[in-house]
């Protein structure tokens, strides 16, 4: 699928997928998450249903996301560790963090009533491992300061001299959460006992002079990192291989459900945002992909009605029967008056369903598509090219991507020439989406182009049947309503709309 309709219908801002970086790559990425089988698409949508009617289950897996992302992005990182001691401690880290979610997750899930595929799964996983005979155990076998290795800062060592001073033997005293600061020597000789807080018994001293290279500095630290995880090793030894295994085992579940939960909670977040804003939102019907149905009540912009403007719903329907319906339909009317925003809003209700997220609108059936593709009019940016023929050449390559289960959407396309050009080459285009049997919408400055509906349903080369959009606007007061019907925009204020647009209608003229 050609994935340009993500940028243009500015999806990224509405489904804002929390970062998530594992070997330095966000994921999932937005583009891989689209499809078109109809099972997939329902399985998320029974998944976010059961993430907007609990509450509970909603927060708790928002707030539970962090950790399994840490868990999985360790699991991609486990087979390059640099050496087994520092591999020890990444392992305390992974057990903290699995036992944790454990923890959690049954007090969630087992607070909820889920019926998802995915929820149910999950749930069944996580009571299996959370009733585990050896899931107490493992609880109890942490070390007591195991919970420290996430925010680790010093390491206390104890070290047994010899009567010549000579270091015989060493073990780790402690780990600490805090860092060491200086001390004053005379406090500490005159009591010559342990300090309760967490000073030395002289000023620190750096480890990395500024006199060391970039070289002698790192070797310093690998050989300073290596002889202290050689002392720590020993603590850890008899039970590293074992938690190893029982996680690399027991956290599948989780990590391969990462992605899933991710994107369910941002698009969830998305329909609280919607709600409390005081918009409706529905779970779409998966029509197949054969049937070609788009039929939307009450259907609105959700960047708009996210922002400062208040947006009004519309309803559409695409279908080859009826007077005034299309597969296809003409849209004109007064400028400013909606055109774009709806026709992004169908963009937005075809790739929310195709996500398997809830359509802003009162109520929702729809079929998938095996492309969404939006081409608009653009300013130049080849300095080879004049504007006119830059866009035939973009329209031109659109185009040849269309098929019967194209969802097509051309916002003021051949606007960079003349009227008498442009409605020629858009009859051409028009005629070819039909033929080619697909699902859109062709916006137009050229009112003219209304008459095309009855001139190519009479052809037989003609698949879709193309219909007419207009936008209303109030006749007394010019006012626009941002309402959208089936049918023809009134010629005469339309024509005095665009001379007014640039400043050239008469009362403007007048008045100079």
């Amino acid at each position: 699928m050609n994935t340009d309709f993500i940028k243009k219908l500015s999806l990224n801002n509405l489904l804002k997928l929390r970062e998530d970086y594992v070997l330095g790559r966000c994921a999932p990425e937005l583009d891989r998450m689209f499809t078109d089988d109809v099972s997939v698409i329902n399985f998320r949508l029974d998944a976010l249903t059961d993430l907007l009617e609990n509450d509970l289950l909603f927060d708790g897996i928002s707030q539970l996301l962090p950790d399994i992302s840490v868990l999985r992005e360790v699991r991609a990182l486990n087979t390059g560790m640099p050496s087994k001691e520092i591999e020890g401690l990444y392992t305390i880290r992974d057990l903290n963090i699995y036992v944790g979610l454990i923890v959690k997750l049954y007090e969630i899930l087992g607070g909820c009533e889920v019926r998802s595929e995915l929820f149910s799964g999950l749930k069944r996983d996580v009571i299996a491992a959370a009733e585990d005979t050896g899931f107490e155990e493992l609880k109890n076998s942490i070390p007591e300061n195991a919970d420290i290795i996430t925010s680790l800062q010093s390491v206390t060592i104890g070290v047994n001299l010899d009567r010549a001073l000579h270091p015989v033997e060493a073990a780790v005293v402690s780990l600490n959460k805090e860092k060491f600061t200086s001390g004053r020597i005379t406090d500490r000789i005159i009591r010559l006992s342990a300090p309760k807080e967490r000073s030395a018994l002289a000023q620190m001293t750096s480890l990395f002079s500024n006199s060391l290279n970039d070289e002698e500095r790192e070797r310093t630290g690998n050989a300073i990192n290596s002889a202290l995880f050689k002392v720590i090793k020993s603590s850890f030894k008899q039970w590293k291989p074992a938690i190893k295994s029982y996680i690399s085992q027991n956290t599948d579940f989780l990590v391969n459900r990462a992605n899933d939960l991710r994107f369910l909670v941002s698009a969830a977040t998305l329909c609280h945002r919607l709600k409390e804003a005081g918009y409706p939102i529905c779970r779409p019907k998966v029509c197949e992909m054969s049937e070609k149905k788009f039929n939307v009540k009450g259907a609105y912009c959700p960047e708009l009605a996210l922002g400062t403007v208040k947006t009004i719903g519309n309803d559409i329907e695409f279908g080859n029967l009826g007077e005034n319906n299309g597969m296809i339909y003409i849209f004109t009317g007064a400028n400013g008056g909606g055109k774009t925003v709806f026709a992004k809003t169908i963009g937005i209700c075809q790739a929310l369903l195709q996500l398997g997220v809830y359509i802003p609108a009162e109520y929702a059936e729809i079929s998938p598509a095996k492309e969404i593709l939006v081409h608009s009019s653009t300013s130049q940016t080849s300095i080879s090219q004049s504007r006119f023929t830059e866009e035939c050449a973009k329209l031109s390559a659109v185009m040849k991507l269309v098929n019967e289960d194209t969802m097509i959407l051309c916002d003021e396309a051949l606007s960079g020439t003349s009227a008498f050009e442009a409605a020629a080459i858009a009859e051409e285009v028009v005629k070819a989406m039909s033929a080619k049997g697909c699902r859109g919408i062709f916006i137009t400055h050229i009112h003219e182009l209304s008459a095309l509906p009855d001139k190519l349903n009479k052809l037989e080369v003609c698949r879709s049947r193309i219909g007419n959009l207009a936008v209303l606007t109030d006749e007394a007061s010019g006012v626009r309503t941002y309402k959208t019907v089936r049918g023809k925009a009134p010629g005469k204020s339309y024509a005095s709309d665009i001379a007014e647009k640039y400043g050239l209608s008469f009362d403007t003229l007048m008045k100079n």
